[in-house]
């Protein structure tokens, strides 16, 4: 059993200890209701157009997240509504949406967590669109030098070689800068932080076709 198999399955089997629990301390109506309004906005979800940069690896993991928290956070307000506020949620309960919120499902067959691509679109926007461009294109003659020798900045979507390079080389490039290659990007070590550095890389991956993906996997994308 692969790891986020098992994540899954011990998440599938506290959440139901914690919903019986649940049950005795809140009432079958308030938990009922709480599953009944997360059934509501999840089928929201589900019709709301995504945005520009979610697949459908990431809207699956997004909405399995998103399912877990909406069930136990409205069946905590419900309760919470119901019996006033001296009413204290349960420590099975509590322990719960810890676990929840630690262990967040990741992009179907990726490395990352939809929150990480997130974060990762909010850093490209402020440091990496103005010279790689929008959904990581680059720019088309990315191969022909410049007038004073370097490389123009090539795409980072998997139509270049960034899949060609493991995670620490292109988390060193991000940190170090380009300059060394033979480009001009300047380093960004006293700008990103490791996690922002992580999350930049798993927004532009997320736009890697499976076969591209695969392919750096098997050039030991993940050392």
């Amino acid at each position: 059993m692969r790891v986020q198999d098992c994540c899954r399955f011990n998440l599938m089997t506290v959440a139901r200890c914690n919903i019986a629990m649940s049950v005795m301390r809140y009432g079958v109506d308030s938990v009922a209701r709480g599953l009944r309004g997360a059934t509501i906005a999840i089928t929201s979800m589900k019709n709301s157009p995504p945005s520009v940069f979610q697949t459908s690896r990431f809207r699956q993991a997004c909405l399995w997240t998103k399912i877990r928290s909406m069930i136990f956070s409205r069946t905590i307000r419900h309760s919470l509504s119901d019996a006033g506020s001296e009413i204290k949620i349960s420590f099975p309960v509590l322990c719960l949406c810890v676990v929840l919120a630690a262990c967040e499902a990741k992009v179907q067959g990726r490395w990352y967590t939809p929150s990480q691509v997130t974060l990762g679109s909010e850093v490209y926007a402020r440091h990496c669109i103005a010279c790689h461009n929008a959904d990581a294109q680059g720019i088309s003659n990315w191969k022909d030098r410049n007038a004073d020798g370097s490389y123009p900045p090539p795409p980072l979507n998997g139509s270049a070689h960034a899949w060609h390079h493991p995670l620490s080389i292109l988390s060193k490039t991000i940190q170090e800068g380009g300059i060394r290659l033979g480009g001009k990007m300047p380093p960004f070590g006293d700008k990103l932080s490791e996690d922002e550095t992580l999350a930049v890389i798993s927004y532009f991956q997320n736009f890697w076709s499976e076969d591209i993906y695969q392919g750096w996997l098997k050039r030991g994308g993940t050392e």
